[in-house]
């Protein structure tokens, strides 16, 4: 993201367990989706307070089991008043799509 923006970006990031992802979601699968919900609503939260026209864009993003968890991380009715921009997920280890949020 930094490329396509000229390096105006700003990122949020977490680790969500020590584990390995893989062990993580077999120990506790419960813990990343609730970490990814509680990062959504502060990040989405202070964003939808800002103003329309001076707003930036919020794109979300997760790698294998983040990109699962990102998609957990809200339901369609929590963003449906004003949308982020768009999300890239990549490898998920489930089938994930629109819906199973």
């Amino acid at each position: 993201m930094d490329f396509v923006f000229h390096g105006d970006v700003a990122s949020v990031t977490v680790q969500y367990s020590h584990l390995a992802s893989w062990i993580a979601l077999l120990v506790n699968p419960d813990y990343g989706r609730e970490t990814a919900r509680d990062v959504f609503v502060e990040v989405y939260g202070y964003w939808i307070t800002l103003p329309d026209d001076h707003r930036p864009k919020l794109y979300l993003n997760g790698l294998s089991l983040g990109a699962f968890n990102s998609d957990l991380s809200h339901d369609l009715h929590q963003v449906i008043g004003d949308p982020y921009d768009g999300a890239l997920r990549v490898g998920p280890p489930f089938n994930s799509g629109p819906g199973q949020a």
